[in-house]
């Protein structure tokens, strides 16, 4: 029962891990909006943007309009930092349970020895 929990937590994890890797990559927004400064105005709720790293592929990046450009782009900034933090906790936690899975299986393969040894 325990393993099941265990395994259980680990596939929540990692679904968890893989959502914050398909998250929206707050660092590459900010340096967008940074690079088309001059191109923008203030008052914007959204706009879209070409990526340089994929030619044609656009992204959409929402804005608070009460904000200059550079405030949304330190705010994407802000949340690319709280993202990679996000991600290495996750990390960690998956090491966590694997840990503890393959001690658990140690367990169950020593008591396993133990019983034919009787």
């Amino acid at each position: 029962m325990q393993e099941k929990q265990l395994q259980g937590k680990q596939h929540t994890a990692q679904e968890a891990m893989l959502s914050l890797l398909d998250a929206v990559d707050y660092q590459t927004q900010g340096q967008l909006l940074l690079a088309n400064l001059h191109a923008l105005g203030g008052g914007l709720k959204e706009v879209q943007l070409e990526r340089w790293d994929a030619p044609g592929a656009l992204v959409r990046i929402k804005l608070d309009p009460t904000l200059s450009i550079v405030e949304n782009a330190n705010r994407l900034f802000q949340k690319a930092k709280n993202q990679h933090i996000a991600l290495e906790k996750q990390e960690e936690y998956l090491a966590h349970l694997q840990n503890q899975l393959d001690q658990l299986k140690l367990q169950k393969e020593n008591l396993t020895q133990l019983e034919r040894l009787r």
